[in-house]
């Protein structure tokens, strides 16, 4: 099983589509799920071992997914990237005023940097995704079907 965790827009669906379509995954994600009303914690404790990628929101990442036979990949952002996730946050949510995106914006990078600590400290991978990240998402693919390739 690959977990993939990210902010909104960091790319962890389109890291997942390219799993499904170039390795054969299984696509699963969190809303998915908690629609299913099936926990996120029972679905990854059944299915740990399988091909199955799951595309999960930070909000939805605890800490049971340190399990063995998974592969955790983290993607995020850095203060660097402000104004860009403002951007992607103004078109995603046309409706919003600029304050209460910048407000989102802000809540999100805290949490990114929370998570890329956490992910330092537990020797996992964490991804700054920036506005080359076509490159880094092809890159982390890549990665990911090699090791797919050599178990």
């Amino acid at each position: 099983m690959i977990i993939i965790c990210g902010l909104p827009g960091s790319g962890k669906t389109t890291l997942s589509k390219k799993l499904v379509d170039g390795c054969g995954f299984k696509y699963f994600n969190d809303w998915g799920l908690i629609k299913e009303n099936i926990s996120i914690e029972d679905f990854v404790v059944q299915n740990k071992s399988k091909n199955i990628v799951l595309d999960l929101d930070y909000s939805n990442a605890n800490d049971y997914f340190f399990y063995d036979n998974i592969e955790n990949v983290y993607l995020g952002f850095n203060r660097n990237d402000k104004n860009l996730l403002v951007k992607k946050f103004i078109k995603a949510y046309p409706d919003k005023e600029l304050e209460h995106i910048e407000n989102i914006v802000e809540r999100n990078l805290d949490l990114s940097e929370f998570y890329e600590k956490e992910c330092k400290k537990r020797n996992l991978n964490f991804y700054c995704i920036s506005e080359n990240r076509e490159i880094l998402l092809e890159q982390i693919f890549n990665r990911l079907k090699n090791k797919i390739d050599t178990n």
